[in-house]
């Protein structure tokens, strides 16, 4: 072999090494970025699969969230309906009492209205009342029976004389003052169970 052969083998092999180092360093860096770029990809995975998990327990309490506030409303409901099928039974029935036991019961209440207001007062009735109301308040000093009729299933609105101060004491304002107990009642018998 010549000296310039081997001259160029040495000069080939040493940039075969140089290149193969090259490379190999290449080759590390390569592997390197691999790596890297596997673990990063690996926590992208699992940020995505914990948002996932996140997003799904979240739309999970919605999803019952909604049903509760649902079946809530439904209850409610039903009691609503259950008051108000209450109320409208009491009157049906408050409308066929005999004549005696309602005019007792206008008594009473004229007298308690009669207290609450003071001595001066203007009652008002529902026309089919007013012979009956007009009976009641003869016995009573300073009390006068407006000409004006009520819409009212039965009962009476006794005012001051001076309009400062009203007391209804009409059928349906006694029902619906006991409103909240009916609703009480009635949630009672929903969840004894």
């Amino acid at each position: 072999m010549s000296s310039t052969e081997r001259t160029l083998s040495k000069v080939s092999d040493e940039f075969m090494e140089e290149l193969s180092s090259e490379v190999s360093k290449e080759e590390q860096e390569l592997l390197e970025t691999l790596e890297r770029e596997k673990k990063e990809i690996q926590e992208l995975i699992s940020r995505i699969a914990e948002n996932a998990v996140k997003q799904a327990e979240s739309l999970k309490r919605q999803i019952v969230g909604s049903a509760e506030i649902e079946a809530r409303n439904n209850q409610l409901r039903v009691i609503e309906d259950g008051v108000i099928d209450v109320i409208h039974s009491a009157l049906d029935r408050i409308e066929k009492l005999d004549r005696e036991r309602y005019r007792a019961a206008l008594s009473r209440m004229l007298a308690e209205a009669y207290e609450t207001i003071g001595r001066e007062c203007i009652v008002y009735c529902n026309e089919r009342d007013r012979k009956l109301i007009s009976s009641i308040i003869k016995k009573l000093e300073r009390v006068s029976l407006s000409a004006e009729n009520i819409k009212s299933v039965g009962g009476i609105i006794v005012e001051s004389k001076d309009k400062t101060t009203r007391f209804d004491d009409t059928l349906e304002a006694r029902v619906e003052r006991m409103r909240q107990e009916l609703r009480k009642e009635i949630t009672s018998l929903l969840t004894s169970d």
